[in-house]
């Protein structure tokens, strides 16, 4: 519950303080939090709910990597499969 609370107080950019945005999130975390605990009981839903929200597509981008192709650092990670034959 601490977890709701925080992420309704956070949210520094204007579109995560969206009242719309910050209920969203904190449906879909209080969804994972009950799903999480009737896993952990043993517990079945009766009513499996098909809804998939944005949150369950979402990719995470680290921040180094953000506007950037992963192309362009596989050469330097990898300098073995740069050789010239």
């Amino acid at each position: 519950m601490r977890l709701l609370l925080r992420v309704q107080k956070l949210g520094s950019r204007a579109k995560k303080k969206h009242p719309d945005n910050v209920k969203h999130v904190s449906e879909c975390l209080q969804r994972f939090l009950n799903d999480a605990r009737n896993a952990w009981m043993g517990i079945e839903d009766v009513v499996a709910e098909d809804e998939t929200c944005e949150c369950k597509k979402f990719k995470s981008t680290p921040h180094q990597m953000f506007g950037r192709r992963k192309e362009r650092m596989y050469p330097m990670c990898c300098p073995e499969n740069n050789r010239i034959p």
